[in-house]
């Protein structure tokens, strides 16, 4: 970013932060003296500031990263003014309100919107969102109002905490359950936004390291979800859409064996497009040229290997069989000398020299010539022909972001 660019970004933050504070201390302060909670008042100010009514102050970054910081210091306050010997008190009455606080929201929910014609997936998760609550905004409220001390408060601020756990527990059991149907719902949501819209179903899913927690791919229970979900688009009758993963951190035989397979998931699976389908290592998180070419090989094999079989007569090459007879060999007869070129499938990576000449050629890896076959097709790499205009327009979007900034990395 140069030097004017972040001045101009500096100078827009300053003034941002200085519209959110200003704005949600006037309100505070407002809704204070109508001897209202002061955080009642915030959440207006931000409704008003915000894109929907004065767009003042867009969502951004940098609000995020505060939002989450008074977050902490409010629940961080309220700690400290908290006595825990207090909240156990009353630790089976909170429990006793947060169970009831998740079930009744959660069953009426479910009953309204099923009894208004809803799935029963859509109620369900109606049901599941009615049942959030904020342990931030009830501690602010109880502190405004000076009654954390209260019995009544104590009560339901370990009450607010124990629902937001049970809530996020219910939130994941409902959300794992109920993955295909989302990925309905919202082809569903196309259809209403543009009827006749291209759409496609796909799953996304795979087990976990026990261990560690660290997502794995290309695993024998990831193409058994593969394989389950090509037979729900084939039930719902959608294209299926697929991936080639690894967990691999480098192009090594970890790397080649989860990729393969991943895609033997996706041909028994009956996927029609895959995505992320070159280069992916480390989980999705990286990619690497060695492996895009790696993949690049694998996926032409597997196209290779789906081409239905030719068995015409000149295919099976009869005549020159009854031509060369027993004992005989191939090499030289006119059907070999027409096709050999192009018989059988010529991989990128694969050295099927034997050992000898393989050391005499100073031992080349898979690894070094996919490098040299991805640097190779950069340098002869021809661009395509762009609109001027539309040229301009796409340096002009990447520019205005670089200088809005973006999320922090760390190289």
């Amino acid at each position: 970013m140069s030097a004017a660019a972040s001045e101009a970004h500096g100078t827009r933050l300053m003034l941002e932060l200085f519209v959110m504070f200003g704005g949600a201390k006037l309100l505070a302060e407002l809704f204070t003296r109508l001897r209202q909670p002061g955080v009642v008042g915030e959440i207006l100010a931000g409704v008003l500031i915000g894109p929907q009514v004065l767009r003042l102050v867009a969502p951004s970054e940098t609000s995020q990263v505060l939002a989450e910081l008074g977050v902490i210091f409010l629940l961080f306050n309220v700690g400290l003014e908290t006595k825990p010997a207090s909240i156990f008190k009353v630790g089976p009455t909170a429990l006793l309100v947060a169970v009831l606080g998740v079930a009744l929201p959660l069953a009426g929910g479910y009953a309204l919107m099923r009894a208004w014609g809803s799935s029963g997936i859509e109620a369900l998760f109606t049901g599941t969102a009615l049942v959030a609550t904020s342990v931030g905004i009830t501690a602010r409220v109880l502190g405004d109002l000076g009654l954390l001390d209260a019995l009544a408060a104590r009560i339901i601020l370990g009450a607010a905490v124990i629902d937001d756990i049970l809530g996020l527990l219910v939130l994941a059991a409902v959300s794992s359950a109920a993955q295909g149907h989302v990925d309905l719902a919202g082809i569903a949501f196309t259809q209403m936004v543009r009827k006749g819209a291209p759409a496609g179903y796909g799953g996304f899913t795979s087990n976990v390291d026990m261990k560690t927690g660290a997502p794995a791919f290309g695993t024998p229970e990831y193409m058994k979800a593969v394989i389950a979900g090509g037979q729900l688009a084939r039930r719902y009758g959608f294209p299926y859409r697929t991936s080639n993963t690894n967990a691999a951190n480098t192009v090594d035989a970890q790397a080649a064996y989860e990729s393969v397979f991943s895609l033997w998931g996706v041909v028994e699976g009956g996927g029609n497009f895959v995505m992320h389908s070159a280069g992916w290592t480390e989980g999705g998180l990286t990619a690497s040229f060695e492996k895009f070419i790696l993949d690049v090989d694998l996926l032409q094999m597997v196209a290779e290997f789906l081409r239905p079989l030719d068995v015409s007569e000149d295919a099976l090459a009869l005549d020159a069989i009854r031509d060369v007879g027993p004992g005989g060999h191939f090499f030289g007869t006119a059907h070999t000398l027409a096709r050999y070129e192009n018989a059988f499938y010529s991989p990128l990576i694969s050295d099927w020299r034997n050992n000898e000449t393989w050391v005499e050629a100073g031992k080349p890896t898979a690894f070094e010539r996919a490098n040299r076959i991805y640097k190779e097709t950069l340098a002869h790499y021809e661009r395509p022909p762009l609109d001027p205009a539309v040229e301009e327009e796409l340096d002009a979007f990447v520019a205005r972001r670089k200088a809005e900034g973006g999320v922090p990395t760390d190289f």
